[in-house]
């Protein structure tokens, strides 16, 4: 196992057990566990959004590689969805309009899930997109598409659910604005 697949395993694995213990508990939610839960997982989006949006050639021959969409469309794909995931990781991890964030994070995550389980069931061996590869050395370290990349994007889409029924109240941008506009 790479250190990079073991350090989202970890990353993945502490913002799962937060829910199951919150899940468990009985008592109402406590603010300063908040801010803990809600940025580690979106940076994920953020910090490859800038990677895609640096390179779009590369990331359009990545969603290619699926062969589910139609040529004409590669382009504006790979220019827009960089864009949205930054967009939106970036208004979770700041806690601004988190259920509308979280849902088109939702969104995006099926339709990533949809795409490489196809993948793993036309049994293509391609790298999933998650990342740009900016060099041969990347590209052969790439995250290919596989079980394991369906469950951290299943563990991500939990996180997003969550977050849309139970979003943040405390420690948000938004809710700062409104305590100023209170004072």
């Amino acid at each position: 196992m790479s250190r990079k697949q073991y350090f989202w395993q970890k990353i993945i694995g502490m913002f799962l057990s937060n829910i199951i213990r919150e899940l468990n508990e009985n008592t109402p939610r406590k603010s300063y566990s908040e801010p803990q839960r809600s940025p580690c997982p979106w940076l994920y989006f953020y910090i490859f959004a800038v990677a895609k949006i640096a390179e779009p050639d590369i990331f359009a021959k990545s969603i290619a590689n699926y062969h589910l969409i139609p040529t004409f469309s590669l382009n504006i794909m790979a220019l827009l969805m960089p864009w949205i995931e930054l967009v939106a990781g970036l208004f979770l991890i700041l806690g601004v309009r988190i259920k509308a964030s979280s849902a088109i994070i939702g969104g995006m995550l099926v339709v990533f899930l949809i795409a490489i389980i196809s993948a793993i069931i036309r049994g293509y061996n391609i790298d999933c997109g998650c990342f740009a590869q900016t060099s041969a050395t990347s590209a052969a370290e790439a995250s290919k598409v596989g079980w394991l990349k369906v469950g951290e994007d299943a563990a991500m889409l939990l996180g997003a659910v969550y977050l849309f029924y139970y979003p943040l109240k405390t420690w948000t941008l938004e809710a700062f604005a409104v305590s100023e506009q209170a004072a």
